[in-house]
């Protein structure tokens, strides 16, 4: 006889996830960094290079945000940045995005919550050390393993490395900061459909908040950049992006389909 249970831990609906509107904050979402974590999931069903991962646990990075709200009694959005390994072949360099895309957003995060004050403790913690011959699936992901458990010890701090935790203030209160999550790049989906960082930093994915400071961080609609998701409808039937003229060029007012572009995004 099946017998199923509905618990405390049942999951009901999904998370909500944060969604910049284009209205409030420049495009932009206040912010917050609430834990780093490594987490495991089985690869049951994998192909090609991964099979070497079928059946074994393999961590993932996880950097899991939540929106700041300022109306009372409002649900505040998630969102999780996450990273997970990736087959590694000493005989191939066609995985050297993953890591110049990991190296450099993790350095980017690290830069802005420590203002550009490097620790020398960091650079052992955020040490990949890969073979230069081939390696097993257990060898690749203990690599991988050992190198997110640096980067969320550089993040959440370590007592016994008299390190603090890089994304709260001194009274142990997370760090605010705006956030530049997007839903294109030049008609390009981001997230799989969500909002979420560009794979490269680029100028800037986040900023630290400072009351009555206006943040530099921009949404450059001229790059292609987007948080409507009527532009992919509009590239795919030959219309200009929301942002730009016939040539191409960021205008500073624009609407689509009955919203506002305001001028700040450029």
């Amino acid at each position: 006889m099946a017998k199923f249970v509905i618990s405390k831990e049942t999951k009901g609906t999904s998370a909500k996830l944060i969604k910049p509107t284009p209205s409030k904050y420049n495009g932009l979402v206040l912010m917050m960094l609430t834990s780093v974590t490594v987490s495991y999931v089985e690869a049951k069903d994998a192909s090609g290079e991964w099979g070497i991962f079928i059946g074994k646990q393999i961590p993932k990075l996880n950097f899991n945000f939540v929106e700041v709200v300022d109306e009372k009694g409002a649900k505040p959005g998630v969102y999780s940045y996450t990273r997970t390994p990736v087959a590694y072949n000493p005989n191939s360099s066609d995985k050297d995005w993953w890591f110049t895309q990991t190296i450099q957003m993790v350095k980017h995060l690290i830069d802005v919550y420590t203002n550009e004050q490097w620790n020398d403790a960091y650079t052992e913690l955020l040490s990949l050390e890969l073979k230069d011959e081939e390696m097993t699936g257990d060898e690749i992901l203990a690599a991988f393993d050992k190198f997110f458990k640096g980067i969320a010890t550089v993040f959440n701090g370590d007592e016994k490395l008299k390190l603090p935790c890089i994304y709260k203030d001194a009274n142990g209160k997370a760090k605010t900061i705006w956030g530049k999550l997007l839903l294109y790049v030049k008609v390009k989906a981001i997230n799989n459909g969500n909002f979420g960082f560009t794979s490269y930093p680029g100028e800037g994915v986040i900023e630290l908040y400072v009351p009555g400071v206006k943040p530099s961080l921009t949404i450059n609609i001229a790059k292609g950049e987007s948080i409507l998701p009527i532009a992919n409808a509009n590239a795919a039937a030959g219309i200009p992006m929301a942002g730009a003229n016939g040539n191409g060029k960021a205008t500073s007012e624009l609407n689509v389909g009955g919203e506002d572009i305001p001028s700040w995004i450029k």
